[in-house]
């Protein structure tokens, strides 16, 4: 999963500060999984945030993204696989 690496805060916006009492081995988590991506603790968590927020969509598995495109676009698929299913359910 890639991490937002924009500028900090680009747009106008206030900041809060949030207490959370966590285990400390998740803590270090946090701190190492940060550090190794050139974030902070509070930007690695924001990060999260958005993805839940806006809802962060699976990727695509490469073979899948291939078949992108094969149906010409004046098929109309939905009911192609409506005849298949009727005739092969017989």
């Amino acid at each position: 999963m890639g991490m937002f690496k924009g500028p900090k805060h680009s747009c106008a916006m206030s900041i809060a500060t949030l207490t959370v009492n966590l285990p400390s081995e998740e803590i270090e988590f946090l701190q190492k999984y940060a550090q190794q991506h050139g974030l902070t603790a509070a930007e690695v968590v924001a990060g999260y945030l958005q993805r839940l927020k806006f809802g962060a969509q699976p990727a695509i598995h490469p073979e899948v993204a291939a078949l992108a495109g094969t149906v010409p676009p004046e098929v109309d698929a939905e009911a192609e696989y409506d005849r298949y299913l009727l005739d092969k359910h017989r």
